[in-house]
């Protein structure tokens, strides 16, 4: 971390009662990073590709007391940490982290949230994402990705054909555009839920296409 600057907006103080509400919004900026690693709890999470180095705002709305959020940065990864509120806050109180990731296209993303739907725009490094609870959305994609929710739709779309994609869906649907340049080995299993692939299935692919699916429909299309 070269550089952290930091804008701290507070709505109101803390010992609040129930149904008041704090927010805080956070800025920082990083140089020289190659991997953000993001573990976090309740909220959402937006990546968007952009020129210079990396731009996180860190916006934290809670009862009571704060999520707790740390960041730091390793060997040209940095560490994003959503550690959520005190548990006696949990069960009624309102504890949510959202972020937006401003990064160079090509950087590569990990991404591991419990409730919390994740958009990613114009990323072309390698994703792995993981919700339990949230939608996956990606568009002006590239890289090799691997996606797991056990809830949620996910939705991918790539502007050049990655080397893999391995999309695991518990109960949601899954849409995938890939251009229509490119050849396709698929790999496609829905236990209840339609399939529909609008491409060729080449055996001998180079561009190889996992979808699992155990309650949802699978739909490719061509871009």
């Amino acid at each position: 971390m070269t550089a952290a600057t930091a804008a701290l907006f507070a709505a109101t103080g803390c010992g609040l009662t129930d149904g008041e509400t704090s927010s805080t919004v956070e800025t920082y900026d990083f140089t020289e990073i190659k991997t953000i690693d993001l573990r976090g709890e309740a909220g959402a999470v937006e990546v968007v590709a952009t020129a210079g180095g990396v731009r996180v705002t860190e916006r934290r709305e809670y009862s009571g007391t704060a999520p707790k959020t740390s960041r730091r940065t390793d060997g040209g990864t940095l560490f994003l940490r959503d550690d959520g509120c005190d548990t006696q806050w949990r069960i009624r109180k309102n504890c949510e982290t959202t972020y937006r990731i401003e990064a160079p296209a090509g950087i590569s993303l990990k991404i591991n949230v419990d409730a919390a739907p994740v958009t990613i725009t114009g990323i072309t490094g390698p994703l792995d994402v993981t919700t339990d609870v949230g939608a996956i959305n990606g568009t002006g994609l590239a890289g090799n990705t691997r996606v797991r929710t056990d809830v949620g739709d996910v939705d991918l779309r790539y502007g050049a054909a990655p080397d893999s994609l391995d999309a695991t869906n518990d109960v949601g649907s899954t849409t995938v555009y890939l251009p229509s340049t490119a050849a396709y080995r698929f790999d496609v299993r829905v236990d209840v839920g339609d399939t529909t692939i609008d491409l060729p299935n080449r055996a001998d692919a180079n561009h190889r296409i996992k979808l699992t699916a155990d309650v949802g429909d699978i739909t490719v299309h061509a871009a």
